[in-house]
């Protein structure tokens, strides 16, 4: 399970729709779907906003995988 899906999952759970995660996250629901999606990283600063508000703990996300790919979205945002 994948970042995207785990975001999903509990964004489900929480009987939250992709608009009012966005919204409590402080960034587009655009955006939003796309990280849902799968079409977008988020940074660690993000992961936290979201593991926020979906009253999750930041370690849930945070497998061997995901922190690869934020490593990887981390790095790709510092080059910019």
């Amino acid at each position: 399970m994948n970042i995207a899906d785990k975001i999903r999952k509990h964004r489900l759970e929480a009987n939250m729709t992709i608009q009012e995660l966005a919204v409590k996250v402080r960034i587009g629901a655009g955006l939003m779907q796309k990280i849902e999606e799968n079409r977008y990283q988020p940074d660690v600063q993000t992961l936290l906003k979201i593991s926020t508000a979906l009253d999750i703990p930041a370690s849930e996300f945070l497998e061997k995988d995901t922190i690869d790919a934020l490593k990887q979205a981390d790095t790709g945002m510092q080059s910019k």
